[in-house]
């Protein structure tokens, strides 16, 4: 298939998947406000962190060398499922020492973790293995369907945040057991027990070592400020809104990350597709469009932020402004990062996140204490376009464009 068909497809249906997130996240914004929404996704940021050490970036791997053809699909699922149950597990003992600090429903925090861990693990190792099917249907349609009944069950419990972040964590875990359970359906004849051969799982484990290293610096990147705007502004109000802020800015790499997963997959299957050209011009187009984006908000965006998510975000608009330089950085590097991480040359990619997490840690130390989530925001900014700049300059060097 081409790679702009594969490009239209992806994007449909990834969109279904980010419309129905960002809906529901509009939801829970208003019906809870900005403190109890900065509770929730304060917690959700540090299991994020959490699974994607547990991960051990499998979901790279498989996907490499999934697109290759010459990976045992029926290992690679038995491995994806181990994985999750056991990394869930495990990360969950790990957590008792941590529950006494945490907010949002003890008695029933580890269970939490669990049920997060255990359907994002699934969630992610499965997506992996359906995109190198080409296959996006699936994963995606699950998501905006489970997003959709949740948005459902918040009408009902608008009263009590308590029981529906127990349906919210619910849904994550039925997320990731769905998806598994279709892929095994569509993809594997007969289910039995099947392990990958020992180079196999090596080879797996080499590259996503790799890949583990370049995420967890760009996931510290993107969300390192979370954790220092808690500790040097620790005001719940504030805190919800920079996150929110953060959550809107993702809204502007949907498109872009879409693109990077076709590229990465393409490039790892190894057709010959002219893909240097395609990048730089995808790149063109992303730069375009995500300005385009931008416009409206610049403009608009003091009176639509507590419009759509409630008048507890008053405080999003000024940090927005700042972040917008490294949106639009961030955005138009996608697809050289994926291009590397494609080739084989993810070492670029790590070197270019380390030094933008370097920007972003200091800077925060210097100017957040005084300046709050504004610094916190231009900081970022920063880091961003430093890390594109890098990766830019590291792809005209490889390559002859």
């Amino acid at each position: 298939m081409q790679l702009s068909k594969l490009l239209y497809n992806n994007i449909f249906w990834r969109g279904i998947n980010m419309a129905s997130v960002f809906v529901l996240n509009i939801l829970i914004a208003q019906t809870f406000g900005a403190a109890l929404y900065g509770q929730l996704f304060y917690l959700i940021n540090s299991l994020s962190f959490v699974l994607l050490v547990v991960s051990f970036s499998l979901d790279s791997g498989l996907t490499y060398y999934a697109s290759k053809g010459n990976l045992n699909l029926s290992g690679a699922a038995m491995l994806a499922t181990i994985w999750s149950v056991v990394g869930a597990i495990f990360s969950v003992l790990c957590f008792f020492s941590f529950s006494k600090d945490v907010t949002i429903h003890q008695n029933d925090y580890l269970l939490y973790c669990f049920m997060y861990l255990a359907g994002m693990l699934l969630l992610t190792f499965f997506t992996a293995l359906f995109s190198a099917k080409f296959h996006y249907k699936t994963p995606n349609l699950t998501i905006a369907l489970v997003n959709v009944t949740l948005g459902i069950l918040l009408f009902f419990t608008k009263n009590n945040f308590n029981q529906f972040v127990a349906y919210f964590f619910c849904g994550i875990l039925l997320q990731g057991v769905i998806i598994c359970f279709v892929y095994v359906w569509l993809f594997l004849k007969k289910v039995k027990i099947n392990f990958l051969s020992r180079q196999e799982f090596f080879a797996i484990l080499n590259y996503s070592l790799i890949a583990l290293v370049a995420n967890v610096l760009f996931f510290l990147v993107y969300r390192v400020d979370y954790w220092l705007v808690k500790r040097f502004v620790n005001d719940d109000v504030q805190l919800g809104n920079y996150i929110q802020v953060s959550k809107v800015a993702q809204l502007f790499f949907v498109v872009p990350s879409i693109i990077a997963s076709t590229v990465f997959a393409i490039t790892a299957e190894g057709k010959k597709v002219d893909m240097q050209k395609k990048i730089a011009t995808l790149s063109r187009q992303i730069f375009l469009l995500v300005v385009a984006m931008c416009i409206p908000l610049v403009l608009f965006g003091y009176w639509i932020f507590p419009l759509v998510f409630g008048n507890t975000f008053t405080y999003m608009y000024k940090p927005f402004l700042y972040l917008i330089p490294g949106i639009i950085a961030l955005a138009l590097q996608s697809p050289f990062s994926a291009y590397n991480a494609g080739m084989g040359f993810q070492k670029i990619n790590v070197i270019a996140t380390l030094v933008a997490l370097i920007v972003i840690i200091v800077g925060n130390f210097m100017f957040v204490p005084k300046w709050g989530i504004n610094a916190a925001a231009a900081v970022s900014s920063v880091g961003y376009c430093t890390c594109s700049l890098f990766l830019l300059m590291a792809y005209k060097n490889k390559s002859q464009l």
